[in-house]
């Protein structure tokens, strides 16, 4: 992968009042809330458990067709002090290994183990998962259940953020490569050492006793502000005999790899050259390739924009501690499939 910084069933609510139950609630944003705070409507489910150190990941299951059957389980350490990955794939055509999909599915269901970190039914780092492709999004909610306490009294919990790990487009190009820049102007450099803010979930309310803790509106861990430049056709200036004038198109100058023959997939872009004019050109010469094919960019600015959909196909990382959490219940509601989403104005009914 290059690392250049050139980077949600319809819901159905029939009410029925019986004397013996009551009805859930429903609070003024539109949504009908269960007791367990997660909301009511379509969604898919992904359980997280916290494993001892010695857990030994299971082998793989296959149908009676021998194919791969996809679970919902994702295996990681109680042990706060491994660090843990979950690669998370999808994007506006979908995973990218499997954009049809329309289940989510776990291929990956363990991460490495201290005392197992050979596993062969492990394989990597990391953990990972996909999930279908959605064109409003999703909201993902998330709690902890399990043990409630540690042994010094406070609650078990975990932390999450999350990191764009790789963005392409339908060709293959790697967007990553052209840089992201944040809200803050800032270029977002795709080595993963920028993530989000830590999101955390406890299992019980101190206040609350050893209750379980209501689910938590995660959605924000895959919210994407600021702008990513796509790569468009080749440009009809960048020569040095016909410079581009920057205030008219903006190019990148890429190099071909001559062993691949997909037309407008590039070994790798970065920026062009400057003449007298400040005006674009390319090639490019560096101590290992010529950039010479000038490629037009366009910028599309997001806010607050489902990470998936900036992308055609897209990776997206949690670094993970767990402190003791044993189940960590994450549930994804494609919001074209909810009564209570409103796809014109982008909000909740």
């Amino acid at each position: 992968m290059l690392r250049t910084i050139k980077a949600t069933f319809c819901l159905i609510m029939i009410i029925i009042a019986l004397p013996a139950y009551a009805a859930k609630p429903h609070t003024s944003d539109g949504l009908v809330w269960n007791g367990n705070n997660f909301p009511s409507g379509s969604h898919f489910n992904l359980m997280i458990h916290g494993k001892k150190a010695d857990f030994n990941c299971p082998p793989p299951e296959y149908d009676e067709l021998s194919n791969l059957v996809f679970g919902n389980v994702i295996n990681v350490p109680r042990d706060p002090e491994e660090n843990i990955s979950i690669l998370i794939e999808s994007g506006r055509k979908g995973p990218k290994n499997a954009p049809t999909t329309s289940e989510l599915e776990v291929t990956d269901w363990c991460s490495v183990f201290p005392d197992h970190p050979d596993n062969e039914y492990s394989v990597g780092d990391a953990a990972s998962f996909r999930i279908p492709k959605d064109s409003e999004g999703y909201m993902v909610f998330a709690r902890v259940t399990g043990k409630p306490t540690k042994d010094d009294g406070t609650s078990t919990q975990i932390v999450i953020r999350g990191c764009l790990e790789d963005v392409q487009d339908e060709a293959g190009n790697e967007l990553l490569m052209l840089g992201l820049i944040t809200t803050d102007g800032d270029s977002y450099v795709p080595e993963c050492p920028t993530y989000s803010e830590p999101t955390t979930l406890v299992r019980t309310d101190s206040l609350k006793g050893k209750k379980v803790k209501g689910a938590t509106n995660i959605t924000q861990l895959f919210q994407w502000s600021g702008d990513v430049y796509s790569l468009g056709d080749v440009a009809s200036c960048g020569t040095l005999e016909n410079p581009c004038d920057p205030t008219e198109d903006t190019i990148v100058c890429c190099y071909e790899d001559d062993s691949d023959e997909t037309t407008g997939v590039y070994a790798g872009c970065i920026e062009p050259a400057l003449d007298e004019n400040n005006y674009t050109y390319c090639p490019v010469i560096t101590e290992t390739n010529t950039y010479d094919v000038p490629v037009l960019v366009s910028l599309n600015s997001y806010s607050d924009t489902w990470v998936f959909n900036i992308g055609d196909f897209v990776d997206y990382l949690w670094s993970i501690s767990n402190d003791g959490a044993y189940n960590v219940q994450v549930r994804f509601y494609p919001l074209s499939n909810q009564s209570w989403w409103d796809s014109d104005t982008d909000s909740i009914k």
